[in-house]
């Protein structure tokens, strides 16, 4: 199941464009920018099995459990959380994992694809401050607006939780030339 709801409204998804536009699609299905954010799958996941990192002081690991993959801190009980989404895959894949309020966070270690080796966030990441700040890096306010296609996110007060939403994940064609769907209706006509 994907972590984000999918929302199309005047969106219409890359696939639709695929009938008329059949080798551009397939460029850009061949590209990084597919794949820009995806579901975590052992599959999506790189740096699975490449042993643990430090980063925050704290020693981390991913493994795949019952079919997901999951972050835990080596030797602290109850601190796994499985991975809910990835961001990257040509330079560096960055993990997220559930927030617990809708929303995802992001954790403190990165995986370098030319060095196929994982670093702390901090390593690679740059910051306007010397101090990493103390709350963690949300997707839904940092990243999720680059790296998806109609991303929004919406908070409800009375239940202090987020739903969000993206017509699709990764950067896709409506990305750069916007909704579809006024356009797919005139063709179709």
């Amino acid at each position: 199941p994907t972590p984000v709801t999918l929302v199309r409204g005047d969106h219409v998804g890359s696939s639709t464009c695929k009938p008329c536009h059949e080798e551009r699609h397939a460029t850009w299905a061949n590209s990084y920018h597919r794949t820009m954010t995806q579901v975590a799958t052992p599959e999506t996941t790189l740096g699975l099995g490449s042993g643990s990192v430090v980063a925050r002081g704290r020693e981390h690991l991913l493994e795949v459990r019952d079919g997901a993959v999951w972050a835990s801190q080596v030797g602290q009980e109850g601190e796994e959380r499985p991975l809910t989404l990835l961001t990257g895959s040509h330079r560096m894949q960055a993990y997220w994992v559930s927030d617990g309020e809708g929303g995802h966070e992001l954790l403190p270690f990165t995986w370098l694809v030319n060095d196929q080796r994982m670093v702390p966030r901090d390593a690679v990441f740059l910051r306007s401050g010397a101090a990493e700040p103390a709350e963690p890096m949300r997707w839904q306010y940092a990243c999720m607006a680059c790296h998806t296609v109609g991303a929004r996110a919406r908070y409800d007060a009375t239940t202090a939780s987020q739903e969000v939403r993206v017509a699709e994940l990764g950067v896709a064609c409506e990305a750069c030339h916007g909704p579809g769907r006024k356009h797919v209706d005139a063709q179709r006509e």
